[in-house]
C-alpha cells in the first residue's frame, strides 16, 4: 500500500518531503520484515529527498536507519561514521530521544568493533575486591 502511496503522491506532483516520508516508512518496515536490500534502497530514497527538502533531521533519520543496516551487516566502522553524522544533526537540532537511539548504536558499533566499550578493565580499573570481606 506504500507504493501506491508513493505513486499517488508522485502523480499529484507531491514535493519531496512527503515522498522521503514514504520512503523512510518504507524502509521501517522492509527492515522490520528483514528486507535489507529493499530497506537499504529506502533509506537512501529518503536521505536523498529529504536533502532536495532541506529537512536536516530527516536526513538524521535516513542515516539513522542506513547505520543500522551497516551494523546488521557488521560493518562497524562504516556504521559509526554514519551514525556520528546523525548524531551531530539530531544534537544541533535538540532532538534528545533519536540522539540517544542514536548513541545507543554508536555504542553497540564501537563495542563489537572491539572499541573501548568491549575490553575488560585493567586490574587497576576495577573496583575494590569485596570476596575477602567477612
Amino acid at each position: 500500500e506504500l507504493e501506491a502511496a508513493e505513486a499517488g503522491a508522485a502523480a499529484v506532483g507531491a514535493g519531496p518531503q512527503a515522498l522521503a516520508d514514504l520512503a523512510l516508512t518504507r524502509g521501517d518496515l522492509a527492515l522490520r520484515f528483514n528486507e535489507l536490500d529493499a530497506a537499504e534502497r529506502d533509506f537512501a530514497a529518503a536521505a536523498r529527498r529529504y536533502r532536495e527538502a532541506g529537512n536536516t533531521i530527516g536526513v538524521a533519520e535516513a542515516q539513522q536507519g542506513q547505520g543500522l543496516l551497516l551494523l546488521l551487516s557488521e560493518k562497524y566502522s562504516a556504521a559509526q561514521d554514519l551514525l556520528d553524522l546523525a548524531l551531530r544533526t539530531q544534537e544541533t537540532a535538540a532532538v534528545p530521544a533519536a540522539a540517544a537511539w542514536t548513541r545507543l548504536l554508536i555504542a553497540t558499533a564501537q563495542e563489537n568493533a572491539g572499541g573501548p566499550r568491549s575490553r575488560a578493565p585493567q586490574s587497576s580499573e576495577r573496583g575494590p575486591d569485596v570476596s575477602a570481606a567477612g
